[in-house]
């Protein structure tokens, strides 16, 4: 989770044209011009008048927004991470409440070995890794792979997130640089669960992997179906 420090740290602040603030629903600091923020999911909204104000893209009042808050009514909160910025997360024991998804490169001929797994023992709730090549469709072949043998982890990673949303968990989605895979995965899990997805897209700060998107996202079909109960 972002800290003044991270925040001052971001290009956001840094270019002058966003300042610290305090979330007004859970009281965190977090930057204005609609920055959203990382421990509620509450987008700052700087044209509201009034707390009944409804806020167009958090789709609701501050008021009713801040009761869901309080109440827990807000849907589990998805954080895209780099590994330097989990390396920093995992020095302040702050991921007790969080399920850790990890992308790492897998080994490759001819290449240096990939880094090993960050290491979240005794920090994080729990953790899935996913050893995957960050690559387009049209570049699977070049590793002996196609749509369907790419990621085979996915359906083991879907029951893995449900999990963690009905237990109350965050989730943290990191991979090396917090821009491609992680990003592909946390946009699935809004998608899929609350239809915000195009929330990642639309930030230019990522870029989601197409393939591991529809892979998360086709796999929670697949699991939503599957616990759906017979008729």
């Amino acid at each position: 989770m972002h800290n003044e420090q991270d925040l001052k740290n971001t290009p956001e602040y840094r270019s002058g044209m966003f300042r610290i603030v305090t979330c007004p629903v859970c009281g965190y600091p977090t930057l204005d011009m609609y920055w959203i923020c990382e421990h509620c999911g509450w987008e700052y909204d700087i044209e509201l008048q009034t707390e009944d104000e409804e806020s167009p893209c958090n789709g609701m009042s501050l008021r009713a927004y801040r009761e869901l808050y309080k109440t827990g009514g807000i849907s589990m909160n998805v954080t895209i991470c780099s590994r330097k910025a989990a390396e920093e997360l995992l020095r302040t024991d702050t991921l007790s409440r969080t399920a850790v998804i990890s992308f790492c490169d897998p080994p490759s001929i001819g290449k240096p070995a990939p880094m090993p797994p960050l290491d979240y023992a005794g920090k994080a709730a729990r953790v899935f890794t996913v050893v995957v090549h960050d690559l387009d469709l049209t570049a699977l072949p070049d590793v002996g792979l196609d749509y369907d043998t790419y990621m085979p982890e996915a359906d083991a990673l879907a029951a893995f997130i449900c999990q963690a949303r009905a237990d109350g968990l965050d989730i943290l989605c990191q991979c090396e640089y917090g821009q491609s895979r992680s990003a592909a995965c946390a946009a699935a899990i809004l998608e899929y669960f609350d239809g915000t997805g195009i929330s990642i897209f639309a930030d230019y700060r990522y870029y989601p992997n197409q393939v591991v998107y529809h892979k998360v996202m086709d796999a929670l079909t697949r699991y939503g179906q599957e616990a759906q109960p017979s008729a």
